[in-house]
């Protein structure tokens, strides 16, 4: 993590959710911490809270509700239900199917990219040169129709898969959507559905 030393990263984070949960200063859990972060403080130099630039992505504050807020679904007091369950357990399940064809889509976008850069390099060869071609971990000399050839065949596969993947995607964000309105419906603010 970019030279933080890693125990010194836990202190940052138990000081931060110790300080979110409003833990007492008599608890253990804040005098042990306290401790821990004059002793990092006085041999590393770090300061005592977390620079937003140390955390990262980790940030407390969005994650977190409101005094307000949470005061407000103890009002409510609303309790889940099993189908509520379900309906959050299956936005889970589609969100972590989305990141995994984002990802696909990616990797196929890039090798599409490398396809079409070999095909222009291809352009400047000569006709009747023998050119290497690449079928599974082994490499063939083929003439150079034929690698193009195999090239715009793989070309046109990558771009029918990648339409595929693009259509799987766009019903997946339609089902978390009408998912995340029934949910906010149902838990307003004391549910965050936010990717």
């Amino acid at each position: 993590m970019d030279g933080i030393h890693v125990p010194t990263m836990r202190l940052y984070l138990l000081r931060a959710l110790s300080r979110s949960f409003g833990w007492p200063k008599g608890d253990k859990r804040s005098a042990r911490s306290g401790r821990v972060a004059k002793l990092a403080q006085d041999r590393r130099g770090y300061p005592h809270y977390p620079a937003p630039a140390v955390l990262g992505s980790f940030d407390m504050q969005r994650r977190m509700l409101s005094r307000e807020d949470e005061a407000a679904a103890e009002k409510g007091d609303l309790e889940v239900r099993r189908e509520d369950q379900d309906k959050i357990n299956k936005f889970s399940r589609l969100h972590q199917r989305e990141m995994l064809l984002e990802d696909d889509l990616k990797s196929r976008a890039k090798e599409k990219e490398d396809l079409e850069e070999i095909s222009n390099e291809l352009e400047l060869a000569d006709e009747d040169e023998k050119v290497p071609y690449k079928l599974g971990d082994a490499f063939i000399m083929l003439p150079l129709p034929e690698v193009q050839q195999l090239l715009s065949k793989s070309t046109h596969k990558i771009e029918s898969s990648v339409s595929a993947t693009e259509e799987k995607l766009s019903d997946i964000r339609e089902e978390m959507n009408s998912l995340k309105v029934d949910l906010y419906a149902r838990f307003g603010k004391s549910i965050n559905l936010e990717t």
